[in-house]
């Protein structure tokens, strides 16, 4: 098993691939707004807005996960579910993962505390 490390930190699209194992994509969830591009970030919006992280042929081991404004997410991992909050300019670490997919739900409620990711790295293991 070869482990290896991708991030990222200027964002041009709500989805795309990373490299050949890992993808990303944004998604409006519950929130009623569609995720956006916004100065080279993703903008997820508050109330449901969702950030996934997800694997192709590999396991994520860990997730690095930056945001521009001071937001509240929840995830979930091997069935539970967890909320954390993300300060502004913060970074939200998650590692002894070993998923092939992780979700994170913009619980804020409102304006102020979106989750703009901008920055983003994954290590994982094929």
């Amino acid at each position: 098993m070869e482990t290896n490390s991708i991030s990222i930190n200027k964002f041009t699209k709500t989805a795309d691939s990373l490299d050949n194992y890992i993808s990303y994509k944004a998604s409006k969830g519950k929130s009623q707004t569609v995720p956006a591009i916004y100065n080279n970030q993703i903008r997820v919006y508050q109330n449901g807005g969702i950030f996934t992280v997800y694997s192709n042929n590999s396991k994520i081991n860990s997730i690095v996960l930056g945001s521009a404004m001071q937001t509240k997410v929840s995830y979930k991992i091997n069935g539970n579910t967890y909320e954390k909050s993300i300060s502004a300019g913060g970074r939200l670490e998650l590692s002894n993962l070993d998923l092939t997919e992780v979700e994170f739900t913009c619980i804020g409620k409102n304006k102020t505390s979106r989750l703009y990711v901008n920055y983003l790295s994954v290590s994982y293991t094929i």
